[in-house]
């Protein structure tokens, strides 16, 4: 079960980059193996940073209350995702004046941070290269983004070392997937639909650490 609990939330937290992969297949901007490794390290870091930082918290509180507040914190975390996710896809039907342009529409769509709104794929140079000073600004972002979620997993007991291990290859492996999507027909379903799946797991996750 720490096991399944450790895919669950290291899958979820990695879809935003799936966003970012399909971004990247979109608009033809390549991504060397090399820089996704060191992407996928930095997220993987921070992950690892904010779940420590639950756990440092949880020995000041007793067990079964950093079971309620993580749980708690993840289905915050979930909801917050939700009406964030139902504010963007408002935002965006009220500004969409032409359907052919649903693939900017979802790359404009993006908005973990000022790096990802203003820049939107991080492809700061316009090389149609992601370079390594790209990657770092994308991937602190990235983790920025899941320093909640980690610290209210941690906090529920999910294990630190199996969830920062999943971690790193599911973040590995969706960014190439997000971008072999961005190049199919697929980014419309995956694109739009992905933030949305990604907080009713954190929902479903904080729901099931608080009642079993």
């Amino acid at each position: 079960m720490f096991i399944f609990s450790s895919i669950l939330l290291a899958f979820s937290a990695s879809l935003d980059s799936l966003i970012i992969g399909i971004a990247y297949g979109i608009k033809k901007i390549r991504i060397k193996f090399s820089i996704n490794i060191i992407i996928a390290l930095i997220v993987t870091l921070g992950t690892f940073l904010s779940m420590l930082l639950g756990a440092i918290l949880g020995n000041f509180i007793p067990g079964y209350i950093c079971n309620y507040i993580g749980a708690i914190l993840l289905i915050a975390v979930g909801i917050w995702m939700t009406i964030d996710y139902y504010k963007d896809r408002k935002s965006l039907s009220s500004d969409t004046t032409d359907s052919d342009d649903i693939n900017n529409d979802l790359i404009d769509s993006l908005n973990y941070d000022e790096i990802l709104t203003k820049n939107k794929t991080a492809d700061i140079d316009g090389s149609g290269n992601i370079e390594l000073k790209e990657a770092v600004s994308l991937a602190l972002a990235l983790s920025i983004n899941n320093f909640a979620l980690g610290i209210g997993a941690s906090m529920s007991g999910i294990s630190i070392p199996l969830t920062t291990a999943f971690t790193f290859i599911f973040s590995v492996l969706i960014l190439i997937i997000g971008f072999k999507i961005g190049n199919s027909f697929l980014s419309k379903i995956f694109g739009k639909y992905s933030g949305l799946l990604s907080a009713l797991i954190i929902i479903l996750m904080g729901v099931f650490q608080l009642f079993f």
